[in-house]
């Protein structure tokens, strides 16, 4: 069986109060949590009772307890066919960590990340805008990524009304950037992501980024790279979180710390298989963790 063509768990519908929900069985290797404070996504956010925020163009809430998870603003048709798929329920997590632990170097440091970062999923997100949030997060701390995304959204992007009675506003589509250019979007203090952005709507537009999903690991990230502004990290990023191309390892400041702190500063990304960024997340989670832990000591 293919790693990527499980079966996603059955749900159960419901509407209450006008507001459609599913729920799902929690999967083993499946914590919303985990998977939405590790650095693949900025618009989700801790809410009262669990993560919430805009995908694409609905707006979600998911709740989780040891059994089970719910999404809120769901149906029953968008659960197979949206956020199924983006939450990545197809992919044998048990399989895919087995595959991890065989090829890493036998230190320990693998395990012992896969053990704290248990739970996290590479989402499937959608591209253009994954594209755009790595351009932003260029030389950029998480916090002021988020206010920048939304800035954006909010200033360009069409309104949702959701049913938690907030309006938010989705990502601005290719187009919409052209039409604000260059200085609409530096007046949002994007700075000298502005123009990276603008290249790559205008490339989006031309067709660079059609049939995406069709292409391989070289030829995807041959295309990203054509991109002013995009380098080999953003690239991966890209190519990791919007383009199931679980290969891709990207290499940022954490990452570089990991490898040199575990690994002697060399660690041969081409022998770590085709799960090696689902690694790269299990190890970026690990170290983010064990910084904090050394911190409330």
């Amino acid at each position: 069986m293919s790693l990527l063509n499980l079966s996603v768990p059955d749900a159960v519908s419901e509407i209450k109060n006008g507001i459609h929900s599913v729920s799902f069985a929690r999967p083993k290797h499946f914590d919303i949590y985990k998977i939405f404070d590790c650095g693949q996504t900025f618009t989700l956010l801790p809410c009262d009772d669990g993560i919430s925020g805009v995908i694409g163009s609905s707006f979600y809430k998911f709740v989780q307890n040891d059994d089970s998870v719910t999404v809120y603003g769901c149906t029953i048709d968008e659960y197979y066919g949206k956020i199924a798929p983006y939450l990545s329920l197809y992919v044998d997590y048990e399989a895919v960590n087995c595959d991890i632990a065989s090829r890493f170097p036998k230190n320990g440091v693998i395990e012992d990340a896969m053990r704290v970062s248990d739970g996290i999923r590479i989402l499937n997100q959608p591209l253009w805008e994954t594209l755009c949030a790595f351009i932003i997060s260029q030389n950029n701390n998480i916090p002021r990524i988020r206010k920048l995304i939304f800035a954006i959204s909010d200033a360009y992007g069409d309104g949702i009304q959701c049913f938690d009675g907030v309006k938010r506003y989705r990502f601005p589509s290719a187009d919409r950037l052209l039409e604000c250019g260059v200085e609409g979007l530096r007046e949002l203090k994007t700075g000298f992501r502005a123009a990276y952005l603008i290249d790559a709507a205008e490339k989006w537009q031309g067709g660079l980024l059609d049939g995406f999903d069709a292409l391989d690991y070289e030829s995807a990230k041959s295309r990203l790279l054509s991109i002013k502004g995009v380098g080999e990290k953003v690239a991966n990023c890209v190519l990791l979180f919007a383009g199931k191309h679980y290969e891709a390892f990207p290499i940022d400041v954490w990452m570089k710390k990991v490898i040199d702190k575990y690994y002697g500063g060399e660690l041969c990304v081409e022998e770590l298989g085709k799960y090696a960024g689902i690694a790269q997340q299990y190890l970026f989670y690990y170290e983010r963790y064990i910084i904090s832990q050394v911190g409330k000591e």
